[in-house]
């Protein structure tokens, strides 16, 4: 094996098990920490579940930040990979998640400022309707920063179904799933800018299994066989 051989293969491995870290990441800070917290239209039980597991709170603004660090790992990690394919639209991709990550820290932030206003001495004189607005609407902004940057991680999924299609040596069902998953992140991403969540979920829920089997499946792909076989 020679030496680029040797480094392609790092890349995918480091790209796979960093991808396959940031699920797990994401399952705690989203999927449990997030939505075991934030009551849907409901901002009073939002807050007091918020006060009463603030420390849990906190774990999941870890979670998020774990998640931004991995992220702009795998932006490298998948340019070194993809780029004997093609070193432009490697570039692409690789610049759409750090984009990606920009919009996402954003976001993260604002998560912060949650933290920050509930710990707040001075919060004791806003009345109770005061303070649960003043905490929901960083809540809000968080969701709508993060939805706006998922159109632009649905870019750079687009870029990389392209560069999986192309090549010789990543299996097609995966630039598939990939395209499939980049067409859900943006259509529903988009369609939240302008429609109620309720309206869309349906939509959300049809798409969510072939978008998770997108980024799974390159991730388990890439940390097993990814740069193993000839790169042409």
């Amino acid at each position: 094996m020679n030496s680029s051989k040797i480094s392609q293969r790092k890349a995918a491995i480091i790209a796979g098990a960093s991808l396959i870290l940031m699920a797990l990441a994401a399952a705690f800070a989203y999927g449990w920490v997030f939505n075991s917290l934030i009551v849907p239209n409901d901002a009073a039980a939002s807050v007091k579940a918020i006060k009463t597991s603030l420390f849990l709170f906190q774990l999941g603004i870890l979670g998020w930040l774990l998640i931004l660090i991995l992220d702009i790992v795998v932006a490298w990690a998948l340019y070194r990979f993809f780029r004997p394919i093609n070193n432009g639209f490697s570039l692409l991709a690789a610049l759409l998640r750090v984009v990606y990550t920009a919009f996402l820290a954003t976001a993260i932030y604002k998560l912060y400022m949650v933290v920050v206003v509930i710990n707040d001495p001075k919060s004791v004189a806003f009345s109770t309707t005061e303070f649960n607005h003043e905490v929901m609407h960083f809540i809000n902004a968080f969701t709508h920063i993060w939805t706006l940057g998922l159109i632009v991680f649905g870019l750079h999924l687009a870029v990389l179904a392209y560069l999986s299609l192309k090549s010789s040596f990543v299996p097609k069902f995966l630039g598939i799933l990939l395209a499939i998953a980049a067409f859900g992140y943006i259509v529903i991403s988009t369609s939240k800018q302008f429609i109620p969540q309720n309206q869309i979920a349906t939509v959300e829920m049809v798409l969510s299994l072939p978008m998770a089997l997108g980024e799974i499946g390159l991730a388990i792909w890439l940390w097993i066989k990814g740069g193993k076989a000839k790169m042409v």
